[in-house]
């Protein structure tokens, strides 16, 4: 039976619907759009790819191979929860952004304002930190894990009914 990304007690097998596309339906396909739309960041990584290829840039290219290889993810994880949709899958969504997102900050605070490496590391942490906070107790993993003592008086545990 599928049932609401925020429903209490979802194990990481049962089917969600969290967007109006999907409505209800559990069939591989019944999110079309969402699921072929991941063909753009197959395209742009593609033409990122290419583009450092030919331009023969040195300085930085690792840093924009892990990004484009982590747009390559987030494709596939978008993918599979825009098909499976599942609670796995939302997570296979989740994780990949939330890297890109990761380490794009560390890159813009390099070399966008000369930031050592770890302080960079460092802000870009305490953003993956309060994001990951949000995401547990925000209805993304399975509600047992909110329900944990050390969870009970988190600032980061929603104060607003899920729907």
């Amino acid at each position: 039976m599928i049932q609401s990304c925020g429903a209490r007690g979802l194990t990481f097998w049962d089917q969600v619907s969290c967007y109006c596309e999907r409505a209800l339906n559990p069939d591989f396909w019944a999110e079309p759009l969402n699921a072929m739309s991941n063909l753009a960041f197959l395209f742009a990584a593609a033409m990122i790819y290419t583009d450092l290829r030919v331009s023969g840039l040195e300085q930085g290219r690792r840093a924009i191979l892990a990004l484009t290889g982590i747009l390559i993810a987030v494709a596939v994880g978008s993918f599979l929860f825009h098909t499976y949709a599942t609670v796995w899958g939302r997570l296979a969504d989740v994780a990949p952004i939330a890297a890109f997102v990761a380490v794009y900050i560390v890159v813009a605070l390099m070399w966008l304002l000369n930031l050592s490496l770890l302080s960079s590391l460092a802000i870009s942490g305490a953003v993956v930190a309060l994001t990951v906070g949000m995401f547990l107790c925000g209805g993304v993993l399975p509600e047992s894990v909110c329900r944990h003592p050390s969870m009970a008086r988190s600032p980061m545990r929603p104060r607003w009914p899920h729907w």
